[in-house]
């Protein structure tokens, strides 16, 4: 039993649906409009190892959906966003005749 429950969640995880696409963008959305806020994020699909554990904590059942991401928002500890330094254009760009 154990052996088809791990072949069933192996198939949810790699499955590909248009759908991703869709929640892709509101993510992207999403942490883009937080941070305009001054909230931080992360885009989250670690948590979907659990995914059918984290559904019923949280209450979520709602036949044909699936938890798909997450993402913890807050206000961040510095006031600043830390981020490397940009790397040049000759470091980041080939181009090839």
């Amino acid at each position: 039993m154990a052996k088809k429950n791990n072949e069933e969640d192996i198939k949810n995880l790699i499955k590909s649906s248009s759908g991703i696409q869709n929640i892709s963008a509101a993510m992207e959305n999403l942490l883009l409009a937080a941070a305009n806020m001054g909230y931080g994020g992360c885009w989250m699909t670690g948590p979907n190892y659990a995914a059918k554990e984290i559904e019923k904590l949280i209450g979520f059942e709602k036949e044909g959906y699936h938890l798909a991401t997450m993402t913890p928002l807050g206000i961040p500890e510095d006031s600043k966003p830390s981020r490397p330094p940009r790397k040049s254009l000759d470091d980041v760009l080939t181009i090839i005749d």
